[in-house]
């Protein structure tokens, strides 16, 4: 399957990551990505930057840089068992993809059920775009309960290629099985990134393509499966994050 996008990596601002946004661009172009998505960690992780105007300020980007697209975005912290994340509202609004991921350093562990609630909550706040690294075995999900809520209300599940290839988050494969053939059943939408915290990770989706491969995923629900496909789901989501913002007052 061709994916034409990077939708998770990371610059020097996540505070553990290694290379910056021109660095990113440049790897994005020799892997022959059309877009990349600038996903650094929200406030509440530790090292990240706590100036939260940076993510506003991703607006001065240019719109290609080494002939890549650039997506404004961030990867949140889910914060609360409410769906709490590290990001307000009035920052999301000028966004265009953003990543909710449970961290076991800005969030206890919690059980199946507490887990997959809190996944739910910040699906439905209509704030959040992909639902990160679901796989992870330290926060253990009700795989139907979350693939189904993220049916229901547009939302990507994500098949996060360092978490597959081993180097974060071992185990992660197992729970992705089960979940890639729920999304399959359910034509749930399935978004695939790298994860990037060094610029020669950016683009190596390899694990994940076979992943999908392996569980028969067909390209129509792979949102980077072309460039319509994924402007389409950008539209969808910016429109769910606007009109969620807007019913905040």
């Amino acid at each position: 399957m061709q994916l034409i996008a990077d939708l998770h990596t990371h610059t020097l601002l996540s505070g553990h990551a290694f290379s910056t946004i021109r660095e990113n661009a440049q790897a994005g172009a020799k892997a022959g990505l059309s877009m990349l998505a600038n996903t650094d960690h929200g406030p509440a992780m530790r090292g990240a930057t706590q100036a939260i105007y940076y993510f506003v300020n991703q607006n001065i980007l240019p719109r290609e840089i080494e002939g890549v697209r650039i997506l404004r975005g961030a990867e949140v912290n889910i914060l609360g068992d409410a769906g709490q994340i590290d990001l307000p509202p009035e920052v999301l609004g000028h966004l265009e993809l953003v990543i909710a991921s449970l961290h076991d350093v800005t969030i206890d562990q919690g059980d199946i059920t507490l887990n997959t609630d809190r996944l739910i909550a910040v699906i439905e706040s209509g704030l959040i775009d992909i639902i990160g690294h679901p796989g992870n075995p330290y926060f253990p999900v009700d795989a139907e309960r979350l693939v189904r809520s993220c049916k229901d209300n547009g939302v990507a599940i994500e098949v996060n290629n360092s978490s597959l290839a081993g180097t974060v988050r071992p185990g992660s494969k197992k729970n992705m099985i089960e979940i890639l053939n729920l999304c399959r059943e359910e034509k749930a939408l399935i978004s695939v990134g790298s994860d990037a915290h060094w610029m020669d990770q950016v683009g190596n989706l390899d694990a994940a393509k076979l992943l999908l491969a392996e569980c028969n995923i067909p390209a129509s629900l792979v949102v980077s499966s072309g460039e319509t496909c994924l402007q389409n789901f950008l539209e969808m989501r910016n429109e769910c994050r606007r009109s969620a913002i807007q019913l905040m007052g």
